[in-house]
């Protein structure tokens, strides 16, 4: 690895500092390489663009970003191998993302990119700062990597983008599970990596929402799904039921940018989507506190219903902002009627006649006041 060799420093204490993290991550990272290499060996056997080399560049980054921080001081040995491991894969599966122009563009470039990982996880605070933060800096690579020809003309570097991606998901995601100790044993590790994963994954495969400085898209589908999130004060829903909640905002956002997750600078915790998700969840709560023995609007048919009523908003979003209060009465009368009837109707009833209610609701039809036969009537349409 000659560029391992060509960064030995000079000076005798740069030297025996040098020689302590060469010591420590050596073993380790020689492993990793060793086992991108066995998963990988196509890459690695007469590639076209030197995978070898990205290999160099990046221990040669390893060692430097540890030298100059300090093992422990800002990462575990464990969490610099889990930012090394990460482009290890991507330099196996996409080298051609580490060939740059001009001398040293390879080695300026694998930098850069543990640098700017470390220092957005290195800024974190609990429980992004550990396992949490190396996972989301992985999956944000991979999201990136996979999808760099979406965004090739985007103002920052690939590995600057995904660094940034990041930070614009910590940053959002701190105040609600990092500051809200109940919504925080909501969700465990691994849950929150695979929210992390599943926002990352979707947003990356649209140019518009990750091109620019500020990521607006993305801050804008998870302004929508924390602002909901703090409306959740029963905790009707688990980790997975908000994990599957988040992808479908992501799916639709990706595939609208602009609509339901637009931010309005005047207000910028204001987004039609989180308002939506927070109408059924007051709504929800409203139903869990008056009946709470007969209220089916928790879990999965909470979770079913906000998925319902994000799906049907994001193809009329001006309808559903003119018709917000309108949504809530028939929230409020799906809750009563069930509530009711709950000998004869339950949370199945409840989605059905959701469904067949809310496209009409959001046309501008008025709310209908349920009757044991007209909801007779309309679930014998929506079968």
């Amino acid at each position: 690895m000659t560029p391992v060799v060509k960064a030995f420093p000079n000076s005798l204490a740069d030297q025996l500092r040098w020689r302590e993290v060469t010591d420590a991550l050596m073993g380790p990272a020689a492993s990793a390489v060793l086992q991108t290499v066995a998963e990988h060996p196509e890459a690695f056997l007469g590639s076209d663009f030197a995978s070898d080399k990205a290999l160099g560049a990046l221990t040669q980054a390893l060692l430097k970003q540890a030298s100059a921080s300090g093992i422990g001081h800002q990462f575990t040995q464990q969490g610099l191998l889990g930012l090394y491991r990460a482009p290890l894969a991507v330099a196996a599966a996409k080298p051609q993302l580490f060939v740059g122009q001009g001398p040293g563009a390879q080695d300026q470039l694998a930098r850069s990119l543990l640098s700017g990982f470390a220092d957005v996880l290195g800024a974190a605070k609990p429980p992004f700062d550990g396992q949490v933060g190396v996972a989301l800096a992985q999956a944000a690579l991979t999201a990136v990597s996979d999808n760099v020809h979406r965004f090739a003309s985007a103002n920052n570097a690939w590995e600057q983008t995904a660094a940034d991606l990041v930070k614009t998901l910590v940053d959002s995601l701190k105040g609600v599970v990092g500051g809200n100790q109940a919504l925080a044993g909501v969700f465990s590790k691994t849950q929150l990596i695979e929210l992390g994963r599943v926002l990352l994954t979707d947003i990356a495969r649209t140019p518009s929402m990750v091109a620019g400085s500020d990521h607006k898209a993305l801050r804008g589908v998870v302004v929508a799904i924390t602002s909901a999130m703090r409306a959740d004060d029963d905790l009707l829903l688990n980790g997975d039921e908000w994990i599957q909640i988040a992808r479908v905002a992501a799916e639709e956002a990706a595939r609208n940018p602009g609509r339901l997750f637009k931010l309005d600078a005047a207000d910028p915790d204001a987004v039609l989507a989180g308002k939506l998700i927070a109408l059924v969840l007051h709504a929800a709560s409203s139903a869990f506190d008056t009946n709470p023995d007969r209220s089916v609007l928790f879990g999965h048919t909470l979770q079913q219903a906000i998925i319902m009523v994000v799906r049907a908003a994001s193809g009329n979003p001006h309808a559903a902002q003119t018709q917000l209060l309108a949504i809530q009465t028939l929230l409020q009368n799906l809750n009563e009627f069930v509530a009711a009837n709950s000998t004869r109707h339950g949370n199945q009833e409840w989605l059905r006649l959701l469904q067949k209610l809310l496209r009409a609701t959001l046309d501008g039809n008025p709310v209908p006041v349920l009757t044991t036969h007209s909801a007779a009537t309309l679930l014998k349409g929506a079968a």
